[in-house]
């Protein structure tokens, strides 16, 4: 039964994503083309704002997209403000999706497909945050469905907080492979 639902909702993701991703995709070039500006031009502000996008809303961005051009700033000031931008981001998503069933028409949308799936995302909600934190798959989809979902924000927190040893990690692993492919 529980492999069914996670098909379900597998399935739902996928579709709503294609759904984005058809009607958002063209603009994929023109907000990787942004993101890198803002670095090379703003500097630490323009990260900042960046990775606060790219992770609350759902955009087809990337925040590794950045690691490239970052190669030589200050490894704890860029990690620092790329931690809290996108944890920052993750929260903002999570009360979109929190505030989006006060909308009649999206409640009457969803109300069926949350009846059926909500207990299982409450159940198993902390550890898809936490996973969503640290691998390169859209960390604002997650928020938003947590917020949805109705996970109370004090659950989702401590999850979303994952998203600083992904940066680092991320940052790390860039720059040893510059280091080492130089």
């Amino acid at each position: 039964m529980w492999r069914k639902r996670a098909l379900r909702i597998g399935g739902a993701l996928c579709f709503f994503g294609l759904l984005l991703f058809l009607s958002v995709g063209p603009l994929s070039t023109q907000l990787e083309t942004a993101g890198i500006w803002l670095a090379e031009h703003v500097g630490l502000a323009g990260v900042f704002v960046y990775v606060y996008v790219v992770d609350t809303f759902i955009v087809p961005a990337a925040v590794d997209l950045l690691f490239p051009f970052l190669t030589g700033w200050n490894v704890l000031s860029l990690v620092s403000v790329m931690s809290a931008a996108s944890v920052a981001g993750g929260i903002t998503g999570f009360l979109i999706g929190q505030n989006l069933n006060r909308i009649p028409a999206v409640k009457r949308a969803t109300t069926r497909y949350r009846s059926e799936h909500e207990e299982l995302f409450v159940k198993y909600g902390r550890r898809t945050v936490i996973i969503a934190a640290l691998l390169p798959i859209p960390f604002s989809t997650i928020s938003w469905l947590a917020g949805s979902f109705g996970m109370p924000l004090q659950v989702y927190v401590p999850g979303a907080l994952f998203r600083i040893p992904r940066m680092v990690i991320t940052l790390w692993m860039f720059q040893s492979g510059i280091a080492l492919f130089g």
